[in-house]
C-alpha cells in the first residue's frame, strides 16, 4: 500500500513540498552559517548564484551584495563572500585553506594541473616544476621573445593598418601577439598569427570554448554534457590536441635552446615525477598559456579604453614616454620603461578597475573553522575574497569608478601601503601567479611602443559591460579601435570617436 503511494503522482506535489521544507530547515534555522546576512534565497539555493556565474556578471552582482549587507555575505548555501583586507590575506595567504571543489572543472584533461590541484601537496609539486619558468634569468631570456615573437609583429601590422586607415579589433591583436609570445617562450615555437588570423581566430576561439565549457560544467553539472554543448566540447578536444601535437614537436627537437619547456621537463626529472603523462603535461601547458594570454591581451585593451575617456591621462603618459624614449623609431624594451611612475600607475588602475584575474577565488574553511570579520565560519564553508569587490569599496579608494592613475603617486606612504594591501591583481602569498613579471613585461612594453608610435582613437559601439569568464573582460568581446601614426610634432591625446 505504501509503494503504491509512493508510485502514484499524486505524492509527487507532497514529496517537493516536504523537500522545500526541509531545504528551509536546514540551510536556515540548522545552517551554522544562519546568522550571515544575505538574500533570504541565497540561503535556500545555489541557484542564483550559479545563474550569475554562468552569465558572467557574479562579480557585480556580490559587489551590489556587499554595499548592502556588509563585509560578509552568504551568497549561496554552504558559500560566503567578504569583503575585508585582512580577511583576504588570511585567506589567500595561508596553506591551510585549500582551494574549493569548483577548481576541478578545470582539471580540462581528466587531471589535475598547475591550476586546477587542489591537494596541497599535489600544487606544491605542480608549482615547483613551473618556477624554473619564471626565474630571473629566464625573464632576462624572456625580453627578446617579447620583441621577437610580440611586440615587432605587433607593430609592423598596426602600421599596416594605419596607413590603410582600418578599424581594427585591437584586442584580438593583443591576443595573437601575447599567444605567439608564449608560444615562442614555452615552445620554442613562434604560431605566427599576426599572419595568419585563421589560425589565430581558431586556437582563440578553443580557448575561450575550453573557458566557457568549465563555467558551464559548474554551473549547470551534469547538463554541461557533450550532448547539450557539442560545439563547446568539440572546440575543447581539439584545443588539447593541439598543445598535445605542439608538445610533441618541440620533444622531438634536438639540442633545442634552453626554453620555458626545457626547464619544465628538466624540473620533472629533478623532483622525479616520470610518471607525468604527455596530457598531463598539456594540460599544464594549456592552463598556463590560458593565464599567460588572456589576463595580459586583455589588461592592454582595458588600459587603451581607458585611456581613451580620460584624454588628461593620456597626454600625461604620452609625456612621460617621449621623454624616456624621445627617438620614435627607437625599439623600446623593458629596461627602458619598468621604472616609469606614471606607466606603472596607470597600469595598476586600470588593473584596479578592471581586474582581470579578481574572480570568485573559492577556498575551503579548513577543520576547526575559523573567524573572518568577527564572525565564526565552520569547516569545509566554501569562502572567497574577490580582488573586484576590494578593488571598488570606497572605504579603501576614493571614487573606486574613477580612472585616477595619480592616486598612485601620493606622497602619504600610509596611505599608499593601505593601497597596496588592499590590491593584488595576480593573487597573493605562495599561490600567486608564478607568470606575473612576465605580464607585467609585457604590458609595459607593449603600452609604450603602442603609444609612443600611434595616436589610438576607440570608435563607438564596443560593448565594454565588464564579464567574467575566468578573466574579466568585455562582454563584447573586442575593442574596435583606428590608428594613426605619430609624428615628432606634438600631438593631442586621442579621445573616443563622436
Amino acid at each position: 500500500m505504501l509503494l503504491k503511494l509512493l508510485l502514484s503522482w499524486e505524492i509527487v506535489p507532497i514529496l517537493l513540498v516536504a523537500y522545500t521544507i526541509y531545504r528551509i530547515i536546514i540551510n536556515t534555522v540548522v545552517s551554522p552559517l544562519r546568522k550571515i546576512p544575505g538574500p533570504w534565497y541565497c540561503m535556500l539555493s545555489e541557484t542564483i548564484y550559479t545563474t550569475q556565474v554562468a552569465r558572467g556578471t557574479q562579480l557585480q552582482w556580490m559587489q551590489q551584495l556587499h554595499e548592502k549587507y556588509g563585509p560578509m555575505v552568504r551568497v549561496a548555501p554552504g558559500i560566503v563572500s567578504v569583503r575585508d583586507v585582512d580577511a583576504a590575506h588570511a585567506i589567500l595567504s595561508s596553506q591551510k585553506f585549500v582551494k574549493g571543489p569548483v577548481y576541478e572543472i578545470f582539471n580540462v584533461t581528466g587531471h589535475p594541473n598547475i591550476f586546477s590541484a587542489r591537494n596541497p601537496a599535489t600544487a606544491k609539486a605542480r608549482r615547483k616544476l613551473a618556477l624554473p619558468m619564471f626565474t630571473r634569468s629566464a625573464l632576462k631570456e624572456m625580453d627578446d621573445m617579447i620583441m621577437s615573437a610580440g611586440v615587432r609583429p605587433l607593430l609592423k601590422r598596426l602600421e599596416r593598418h594605419a596607413e590603410a586607415g582600418d578599424t581594427i579589433n585591437i584586442m584580438q591583436l593583443f591576443f595573437f601577439m601575447t599567444f605567439n609570445v608564449m608560444g615562442d617562450i614555452a615552445l620554442n615555437r613562434n604560431f605566427n598569427m599576426m599572419e595568419d588570423d585563421d589560425i589565430g581566430n581558431r586556437i582563440v576561439a578553443q580557448i575561450n570554448d575550453t573557458i566557457q565549457l568549465c563555467i558551464y560544467t559548474y554551473a549547470f553539472g551534469p547538463l554541461a554534457n557533450k550532448w547539450m554543448f557539442p560545439r563547446l566540447h568539440e572546440s575543447k578536444r581539439q584545443g588539447i590536441e593541439f598543445f598535445l601535437k605542439a608538445i610533441r614537436a618541440r620533444r622531438a627537437i634536438e639540442n633545442p635552446r634552453p626554453d620555458s619547456l626545457n626547464r619544465y621537463l628538466t624540473a620533472i626529472k629533478e623532483e622525479k615525477l616520470d610518471n607525468l603523462t604527455e596530457m598531463d603535461m598539456a594540460g599544464d601547458i594549456l592552463v598556463q598559456f590560458i593565464g599567460g594570454t588572456d589576463t595580459t591581451a586583455i589588461s592592454c585593451a582595458w588600459t587603451i579604453y581607458l585611456l581613451s575617456g580620460t584624454p588628461d591621462v593620456y597626454s600625461r603618459l604620452l609625456q612621460e614616454i617621449r621623454e624616456a624614449v624621445p627617438d620614435i623609431n627607437t625599439e623600446i624594451r623593458h629596461a627602458m620603461v619598468c621604472d616609469l611612475p606614471y606607466l606603472n600607475a596607470v597600469i595598476n588602475e586600470a588593473l584596479r578597475i578592471y581586474p582581470v584575474g579578481g574572480g570568485d577565488i573559492h577556498r575551503v574553511v579548513p577543520k576547526g573553522g575559523a573567524e573572518l570579520c568577527g564572525k565564526y565560519l565552520p569547516e569545509n564553508t566554501i569562502v572567497m575574497a574577490p580582488q573586484y569587490a576590494l578593488n571598488h569599496w570606497d572605504k579603501i579608494w576614493d571614487e573606486p569608478n574613477a580612472f585616477r592613475p595619480e592616486r598612485w603617486l601620493t606622497t602619504d606612504s600610509a596611505r599608499l601601503d593601505e593601497m597596496k594591501r588592499a590590491f593584488f591583481p595576480f593573487s597573493t602569498g605562495t599561490r600567486a601567479c608564478v607568470g606575473r613579471e612576465l605580464a607585467w613585461m609585457e604590458l609595459r612594453v607593449t603600452l609604450a611602443s603602442l603609444i609612443r608610435r600611434f595616436e589610438v582613437e576607440v570608435v563607438r559601439g564596443n560593448d565594454m559591460t565588464p564579464v567574467f569568464s575566468l578573466v574579466v573582460g568585455p562582454r563584447g568581446h573586442a575593442l574596435q579601435c583606428r590608428l594613426t601614426k605619430r609624428t615628432e610634432e606634438p600631438m593631442q591625446p586621442a579621445v573616443v570617436a563622436s
